[in-house]
This record gives C-alpha cells, structure tokens and sequence, in this order.
C-alpha cells in the first residue's frame, strides 16, 4: 500500500485482487487473457454539475467499456455501464460537486465505497473530495466528467473493473479554483453490489 505522495496523489488497493489488463487474477478462479473485444458501448448518466445560489443545466457523464480481458455476454458492456458509473457518479457528487457549499464536513463523502476503501478514503480526504477546499467554496460546477472501464472476464464472468475517472470542476467563492481529477479506482462485487475497494488518485488544483 503507497502512502500519498506530496499530498497531491493518493494511491491504495484494500482487497487481494491483481486489476492490470495484462495479467490477471483473483483469489478463487485461474485468471486467462484474451484479446479484447473490437467494440466499445458508450453511454451517457445524467447528474448534476452545479451546486450553490443557482444550478446550472446538468452535464452529462460520458462512458464506455475500453478493454476486456476475457469475454463479455452480448449485452453485457452497456449493462456494465448503467451498473458503474452510478457508483462514481454517487462519489463524485458527495465529494466534489455535489452537496451544499460552504462546508467542512466530508465524513458521507464516499458511497459505494468498500469498509476498508472508507478508512483509507478519510485518511486522504483533501484529495478524494473537496476537503482542502470546501470551508471557501460557495458552489461548484463540473465541466467535465468522463469514465473508462477495463473489464476482467475470466470463463464470461466480471470479475474485476478498474474505472479510469476524469473529472473537472469550477469551485467559485472567497477563493476561486479550477479543479482536475484523474486517476483509476477499482471495483469488485461485494454483498451483490458493485463497491469502490481501492484507487489510485491525483488531484491538481489551481
């Protein structure tokens, strides 16, 4: 487990699952690479982008399905879409754009996310949400929001995703800041849901 480095990126993994799109494994099924998949589904989840005095028109989070290690079921990209990007867009919105502004407190600030990802969450808080800047922060409007998934399908069955995330965002008030995320979480099936277990995280404001 990596500790943050200089306070700007934060990178921990919580479960026992390898989540590279060369090799792969999990704890009880062999793991096999085979080419990915030629097509790519895209689709669009609809949230809001701003919060504060006045809304502004909701942008839209654009996401596809990239690469596949194994193989997805006729149907199963755009499925594994709608069941994602909800659990990132749930994040996002508690902890970066979403919410009522000024605030200080960012303990709720990461749904989907698994009990250990939780603890380790809090711990870098100032870059998983908007912790460093929220007490100044009168309303955010995000301008960009975009998710890439690499899938792991051993035998036709997910195994394993990792979300490659970017989002932006304008935080506007005492203090102005223009806001970038980028970075890989990672997601595993927990309890019959799909929970965030680890990430790996940079985030720059300026």
């Amino acid at each position: 487990m990596r500790r943050p480095i200089q306070g700007r990126v934060a990178a921990r993994t919580v479960a026992a699952i390898c989540l590279t799109m060369m090799t792969a494994c999990s704890s009880d099924e062999p793991s096999r690479q085979a080419p990915s998949e030629p097509s790519a589904t895209t689709a669009t989840v609809t949230e809001p982008s701003a919060t504060g005095s006045a809304a502004a028109a909701p942008l839209t989070t654009e996401a596809e399905v990239k690469k596949v290690v194994g193989k997805l079921k006729t149907g199963g990209r755009g499925q594994l879409v709608r069941q994602i990007v909800p659990v990132i867009d749930t994040w996002w919105e508690a902890a970066y754009v979403g919410g009522t502004w000024p605030r200080t407190t960012f303990g709720d600030a990461f749904p989907g996310f698994t009990q250990g990802a939780t603890k380790e969450a809090k711990r870098d808080k100032d870059l998983l949400s908007n912790a460093d800047i929220g007490a100044t922060t009168t309303a955010v409007t995000a301008t960009k929001r975009d998710v890439r998934l690499d899938v792991i399908a051993p035998s036709g069955r997910v195994a394993g995703v990792t979300a490659r995330i970017a989002l932006d965002f304008e935080a506007t008030g005492d203090q102005s800041h223009k806001v970038s995320v980028r970075g890989r979480v990672f997601l595993t099936r927990k309890a019959g849901a799909w929970r965030i277990f680890g990430y790996d995280v940079r985030k720059a404001v300026k």
